[in-house]
């Protein structure tokens, strides 16, 4: 029997990360050129990307716990980025929620119809 050193099969190549996962692990040759870019990730893996936080209301609707949501992030080498929910300003309704995805979205009020007899 011949004991072969070799690695089965292509090496990992950061790009077999699908969606909702990222490169991580270390280093194992950095660019000369660019000291922040990976050439080698030799030990690395795909990891899923960090939930952000799901605000908690109470039964009036009121924001208990605040959220986050995914700004950004969660792709190449990069986990999720999560930012602090918005809040609707004075004279706007909420019109989708915050969710661990989306920010809240804010629309005017629509005015009350009035009806001329």
């Amino acid at each position: 029997s011949s004991s072969s050193s070799s690695s089965s099969g292509e090496p990992f190549s950061c790009s077999q990360c699908g969606a909702g996962t990222y490169c991580t692990g270390p280093c194992a040759q950095w660019d000369p050129t660019d000291a922040t870019k990976c050439l080698d990730r030799k030990l690395s893996r795909c990891d899923r990307c960090t939930v952000c936080q799901e605000e908690l209301l109470d039964p009036l609707g009121q924001v208990v716990v605040p959220g986050t949501f995914r700004s950004g992030g969660c792709s190449g080498t990069l986990d999720s980025v999560c930012s602090a929910c918005s809040t609707c300003q004075p004279g706007l309704v909420q019109s989708s929620a915050c969710t661990p995805l989306a920010d809240r979205a804010c629309s005017a009020s629509l005015p009350t119809p009035t009806y001329s007899t």
